[in-house]
């Protein structure tokens, strides 16, 4: 069983793994990170395990692109937007619908349940947080939609 963290992206710009792994590393934690499909240095990564240096447990992040190409993440762009078109009228549902509508490409990050702890949700939220920092806004599984660290659109 797994447990998303997506983060829809109004920037195209993929940053490299390595940008991401020096800025979490100024917070204090160092990423140890394994592409799948690209290279480190590279922004035209799409897979890669992620976890805090030391740690066995990883939680994997994939990329997909929007654009004529792109069935999947044109399919959860369209699947999230009527999940947030059944909640009521609001100025973050409008914030959230408009973000949707902006963006480039989904960063999806899997991270494996029960094995997950403290340490782990740090790399991860850091990794995260670095992305949303680029114009990013997060979506939680069974929370909802993030403005930075507060939900500001609660989805079932």
């Amino acid at each position: 069983m797994a447990y998303y963290v997506r983060i829809f992206c109004a920037s195209s710009e993929v940053p490299t793994l390595t940008s991401i792994a020096s800025w979490v590393a100024t917070k204090g934690v160092r990423l140890d990170i394994v592409p799948v499909r690209g290279g480190i240095d590279s922004r035209d990564w799409s897979e890669a395990e992620v976890s805090q240096a030391g740690r066995a447990v990883r939680f994997h992040v994939g990329v997909n692109r929007v654009d004529a190409s792109s069935e999947i993440a044109l399919k959860e762009i369209d699947e999230f937007r009527e999940m947030v078109l059944a909640t009521p009228e609001s100025t973050s549902r409008q914030e959230v619908l408009d973000h949707l509508a902006r963006t480039k490409l989904i960063v999806a990050n899997r991270i494996p349940t029960g094995a997950f702890e403290g340490a782990d949700y740090d790399a991860l939220g850091y990794f995260c947080e670095f992305i949303v920092h680029a114009g990013g806004m997060v979506q939680a599984d069974g929370e909802g939609f993030y403005r930075g660290k507060e939900l500001i659109l609660p989805l079932r």
